[in-house]
């Protein structure tokens, strides 16, 4: 019989029962010799509930307990940690005396009978292990940087559905933590930063389990757009949620840095960013919820943003030559290509320009490229709507795709479709289009 919980909660009577034949996932032998002095087994009398964390600490016998009032000192070789659930369930913290402090989601657990009584011990030991010394839990400083009358692109909310991205990927024994803007974010200002308008994530190319990459065009809350660069070099994959695209970044690590890829569709360039090496994970809560994070912050975020206390407006920061790490790193050959850009789910749609430079959002099509080009009655696309095809590929990759208009205006898609995204336009709702070298 199997108790599963997810996560720990603090009455067993919480947890739910399974009957079906235990497979090896959950197949854990732990060692059967193990052995407490009769003063410590006497000691662990005292708990309600206690939870085993084998090998936590060498050679400690580590517990852990939902119980308030118990004594927590440590006795001989036993070391326990308070457990507190967060307000929401999402995940648990184990607090000891002292500066130590840990947090874990998704945890599952069984029962058994050991040292002289019950106690629930994890169902995969290796999986408890890499959450146990990933979980060091640090706090972002809540520091007032926004404007607070201001309207967040990304509402709080939507730290649900990163959750459902990063409960994905765990699935595949990753590590994902917040990087870039969302990590800046969650430390300077507890929050996702107001004007961004996406959500960055990265983790160790050494992690990647493969079947993770395929498993991903089977999401159904979440929508893969695209997969960047290759396993050996710049592998990027974003997907879509809500409308709203998150980035997973790829880390590779040399003997004395660390870096990240990325590239400019439009002419095949690469770009790499470098960080100093992370050596260690650790945790924080985002909005509720439980991400890892470096934890050598802000040493990460130095390489990025230099002075990261100072705000950058979001519309005046290049992803390609802001950072300051940012570095070019070549091009893609003809024969790479194929496989270094591949965006399955990207769809085509349409958006319609009349002559007082106004837009709506059309309706999905299927065309070839990313180019606009003008279907109006007249050849010249005067005095008539413009329709204006384009890949959103072209939106979520940031680079500028732009279209003649007569006069020799360059209409900027990109910054239209941008602006679109943000307000939640609708089909019979028109704003301004953005033109450059022109006037509005």
């Amino acid at each position: 019989m199997i108790y599963y919980f997810l996560p720990i909660r603090n009455r067993t009577q919480n947890t739910v029962e399974y009957t079906a034949a235990i497979d090896d996932a959950y197949s854990i032998i732990y060692d059967s010799n193990v052995h407490l002095e009769k003063h410590e087994l006497q000691y662990l009398r005292q708990f309600r509930h206690l939870f085993w964390f084998p090998d936590a600490i060498p050679q400690k016998y580590v517990f852990g307990t939902y119980d308030n009032s118990a004594n927590l000192e440590a006795v001989g070789n036993i070391i326990v940690y308070r457990m507190i659930n967060s307000s929401n369930g999402d995940y648990v913290k184990f607090v000891q005396d002292g500066d130590d402090l840990r947090a874990a989601y998704g945890l599952h657990a069984v029962k058994r009978h050991m040292f002289e009584r019950e106690t629930w011990i994890p169902t995969n030991r290796e999986k408890f292990l890499r959450k146990w010394k990933n979980g060091r839990y640090l706090n972002c400083l809540g520091l007032n940087i926004s404007n607070s009358s201001d309207k967040p692109v990304i509402p709080d909310h939507y730290v649900n559905n990163v959750a459902k991205f990063r409960d994905f990927l765990d699935s595949y024994s990753a590590v994902p933590f917040l990087f870039g803007g969302t990590l800046l974010g969650w430390y300077r200002e507890c929050s996702f930063i107001k004007d961004t308008t996406d959500v960055d994530l990265a983790m160790k190319i050494t992690s990647l389990d493969p079947r993770m990459l395929k498993n991903m065009e089977k999401l159904n809350d979440l929508k893969l757009f695209w997969i960047l660069g290759k396993i050996n070099d710049s592998l990027e994959v974003s997907v879509y949620s809500a409308n709203i695209k998150i980035d997973l970044f790829f880390m590779y690590e040399t003997k004395n840095f660390a870096w990240v890829g990325g590239m400019m569709i439009s002419e095949k360039k690469k770009f790499r960013w470098v960080y100093p090496l992370i050596s260690q994970i650790c945790t924080g809560d985002l909005l509720g919820r439980l991400f890892h994070v470096p934890c050598n912050i802000e040493e990460v975020l130095e390489a990025d943003y230099g002075n990261w206390r100072i705000p950058h407006p979001t519309a005046n920061f290049t992803w390609y030559k802001s950072h300051k790490n940012v570095h070019e790193a070549g091009y893609w050959n003809e024969s790479e290509w194929d496989d270094a850009y591949k965006w399955p789910n990207a769809c085509h749609e349409v958006i319609k320009l009349d002559s007082s430079h106004r837009f709506t959002k059309g309706f999905p099509i299927k065309t070839d490229g990313i180019r606009g080009h003008c279907q109006a009655p007249h050849a010249e696309c005067s005095n008539s709507i413009l329709e204006v095809k384009f890949c959103t590929a072209s939106l979520a990759s940031r680079e500028p795709i732009r279209l003649t208009a007569r006069g020799g205006r360059n209409i900027d898609i990109q910054e239209m479709l941008r602006r679109a995204e943000m307000e939640k336009v609708s089909e019979d709702k028109a704003y301004n289009a953005i033109w450059v070298n022109g006037e509005e």
